[in-house]
């Protein structure tokens, strides 16, 4: 995987930042965190850090009603930059909807410390990842 990418992290539990801190000095140049809120249309304040990301985490396990807006917002600044998503939900149906609103990978919180590394691989080589929880639910 490239090394000192630069990272936007939106809406980040403790357990998401954990898992990106031990990945940081081997993989990323900055790390940007923003709150949820800061994806306001009215509060552009922070698109320039948005657009110079080469990847978005975007935790949906808080706002999963909400979440394919905020997908499709994020995609509004860029559609280039790969959006990983992760969320509470485990079903293959759910993970699909999200792929399909623009996200270009979905984890599951139970999953993602073991699988950030695989997807952030993955979305910069232009592919769609789907953590292995799901995908092993769905060869059954």
């Amino acid at each position: 995987m490239r090394k000192n990418l630069n990272l936007t992290v939106i809406g980040a539990s403790r357990d998401i930042n954990n898992a990106i801190c031990d990945l940081l000095p081997k993989h990323f140049n900055s790390v940007f965190s923003l709150q949820r809120k800061h994806l306001s249309k009215e509060d552009n304040e922070y698109g320039h850090i948005i657009e110079n990301s080469e990847a978005i985490i975007l935790d949906i396990s808080t706002a999963e009603k909400k979440n394919t807006e905020e997908i499709t917002y994020v995609n509004e600044w860029d559609e280039k930059i790969p959006v990983i998503a992760i969320g509470t939900y485990t079903e293959r149906v759910f993970a699909d909807s999200i792929i399909k609103k623009g996200a270009a990978a979905y984890l599951s919180f139970n999953s993602f410390a073991d699988e950030l590394e695989d997807a952030l691989e993955n979305i910069l080589n232009n592919k769609k990842y789907i953590c292995k929880q799901i995908n092993s639910q769905s060869s059954r």
